[in-house]
Parts: structure tokens; sequence; C-alpha cells
């Protein structure tokens, strides 16, 4: 009986050891703001992703968090991050068509962005207020004035137009940030991007209390501290069986000034457009180092996301959200995982190939390497 009780005490020790490999700040945030037990920070310490949903006091938004232990130097996968095509498409599959932005914005950027053939007939018929896709009524308007449907290469004319839309989009936040942001006009009411973002940010008070430079730039935007650096990218992604592919502009911001080594260091991604399904969306990333003595690279990865959609709405919205709900943390899992082993694998090569330090950079080094403004 001694030696089952001192076992069990030792196997608890353990545990509770475990988990304490997490920093302490770190603990006590996602205990806070995305509410993990002990269990899953046992799990998470343990190195497996953890995932779950959030609650949101918004009838149409969906909301959740996930985390993981990343066998890599930090620095190594904000690299990564930069690369935001390959980055991309390492967390989904099918692989998303994603294209960066030039600095400044250029046409040719959209080169390979086309519409599905039944966007492409939504147009024909789109009017403000009853359109196929999320549009400016401007814009909505502009495509019945200015292609002629019946001619042949009214399918060119039309790819044409929204690539130039979605520039147009862009240059006009870079120029004006939120004012240049115009309203959905796809259904009865306009929708306000803007207005549901800020919503989205006030939800999540954290960033503006560990992440004040970050958290000025996503609302103030283009004036911004110099330590917040950026890019834009448009991407085409697939969510899923019977559900039209999402094209969607974003903007990328990093808070890497006044982290240090062994500070935090944070990411946003706002979305700035979006032709299905999603009203607004902010993404945060969180990489904390995960011990920060010992020569092994590691780091946590938490990601926090906040989503509205339009299919949340009406008299099917519960089914919808029950549904969406049930795939929300599974998925999150599945590409925390896939992220972390396809980054662990990819570090370890280019380290056997650079040797014992090859991966390693201070992020001093980093920063004066890193993304350029925006």
């Amino acid at each position: 009986m001694a030696a089952m009780v001192a076992a069990a005490a030792l196997l608890s020790f353990g545990a509770r050891l475990g988990a304490q490999a997490i920093p302490p700040e770190l603990r006590q945030f996602l205990a806070e703001n995305a509410h993990f037990d002990e269990k899953d920070l046992r799990d998470l310490a343990a190195g497996k992703p953890v995932a779950r949903l959030l609650k949101t006091k918004h009838k149409s938004e969906v909301a959740g968090v996930g985390a993981i232990r990343i066998a890599v130097p930090r620095d190594f996968f904000l690299t990564q991050l930069d690369d935001i095509v390959r980055y991309k498409q390492l967390q989904a599959d099918p692989a998303p068509e994603v294209g960066k932005f030039s600095s400044p914005p250029q046409l040719g950027d959209l080169a390979a962005l086309a519409l599905q053939p039944g966007e492409i007939d939504s147009l024909r018929d789109c009017r403000p207020g009853n359109c196929g896709l999320k549009l400016p009524a401007a814009t909505i308007e502009k495509f019945g004035k200015e292609i002629r449907w019946s001619d042949n290469g009214a399918d060119a004319s039309a790819n044409r137009l929204f690539r130039e839309f979605l520039l147009a989009r862009v240059e006009a936040y870079l120029q004006s940030g939120d004012e240049g942001l115009t309203a959905y006009h796809d259904k009865g009411s306009p929708v306000s991007l803007v207005a549901g973002f800020r919503e989205l940010l006030a939800d999540a008070p954290y960033v503006t209390r560990l992440a004040p430079n970050l958290a000025d730039c996503l609302v103030r935007f283009p004036r911004c501290d110099s330590g917040v650096q950026g890019f834009l990218y448009w991407s085409k992604e697939k969510f899923g069986h019977g559900l039209q592919p999402v094209t969607s502009a974003t903007q990328v911001l990093i808070d890497r000034e006044g982290t240090g080594d062994d500070g935090w260091i944070w990411e946003a991604s706002k979305q700035l457009y979006a032709n299905h399904y999603v009203d607004c969306s902010l993404g945060l990333m969180l990489m904390v180092e995960a011990n920060e003595k010992s020569d092994a690279p590691a780091f946590y990865l938490v990601y926090l996301s906040r989503s509205r959609s339009d299919v949340l709405k009406g008299s099917l919205a519960g089914l919808v959200r029950g549904i969406i709900q049930g795939g929300v943390s599974g998925e999150m899992s599945e590409r925390l995982e896939r992220i972390r082993k396809q980054l662990e694998s990819l570090f370890a090569k280019r380290a056997s190939q650079a040797g014992p330090h090859g991966g390693r950079r201070s992020a001093t080094v980093r920063r004066e390497e890193g993304g350029g403004r925006v």
C-alpha cells in the first residue's frame, strides 16, 4: 500500500511539474482568457494541441482558441510567417490559393485570382440588397453598368473588374484605414465591417492591455507605432463540403517591439474583405518562449479567432451554429498539429544542413530582417 501511495504521489508530482513547464504568465493568460483547465495545461505542456470554443455575446459570432508547443525557435516560426503563401498552405487541406500584395499593391498581384463560374452567374443578376457576393452598393452597380453580359468576353470582364475592386479596396485601406472599408450591401441592409470588427476587438480586451501598440494600430491604421510591422495578402480557401470557396483580403500586423528575446510577440490578422459568409473576422496569435534557459528551442503558439457570419442569422441559425461549433475545435487542433509537425520537420532539416546553431537567431536580428511597414 505504501508503495502504491508513493507511486501515486510521484505521478501527481510529475503531472504538476509538466504543467509548470508552461511560463506562469502564460498559464494565467490561458486560464483567464481561454478558460483552459488543469488537464488542458498538462496536455499543452506535454506537446498536445488543445482547442476549445469561447462564449460570444453576438448571435452571429463564433469564437475559438487553440494552443500548441512547437519545438523550433520562435524566430524561425516568424520567418515562415513572413512567407505567408507557404505558411497558409501548411494550415489547410486542400491548400488554398494565396498571394502576397506588393508594396505598394499592384493589379498583377491578383493575376492568379479568378471567380468561380457560379459567382459570375450571380453577378449577372446582382443588385444592391440582393447579390450572391458580398460587395458595396457602388461596386454592385459598377458590375451592372460596365459589363455587357451578353458578350462572349463577359466572364473575363467580370474577373478583371473583381480584381480591380479588390485592389482598390486594399489601396483605400492603406490610404485611409477603416474609413476605406465601405459596407457590404449584398442583403437588405448594409453591413458595416468596421463596426463589427471594433466589437470583436472590444471582446478581446487583453490585446489592449498586453499589446497596446498592436491594438492601437488595428484601430488607427495607418497611424501605427514603428515597432508594428506587417503586410497584406489575398487568399481563396475552401472550408467544407457544399460551401463556396471564400476569397478574402487580410492584413497581418506583428508587434515585435519591446518583447526582447524572451518576451511575448503578438500577431493580428484583420480581414479587409470576404466575398462569402464572413461579415468580419479577427485572428490573434501569441508566441511565448517555452523554456528560456534550455538549449533546446521551443515556444508556445496560441491562436484566438473571432468571426461573424451571415449564415448564423435567420430561422436555421441554431442548427447551423451547432454544425459550425462542432467542427471548430477539432479543425483547429488538426491545423495546429499539422503546423507543428511540418515546422519541426523543416527546422530539423535546415539545422542539420547549417550545423548545431543554424536555426537560432536573436530577436534583434529577426526584427532587422523582418517584414516591412504596411
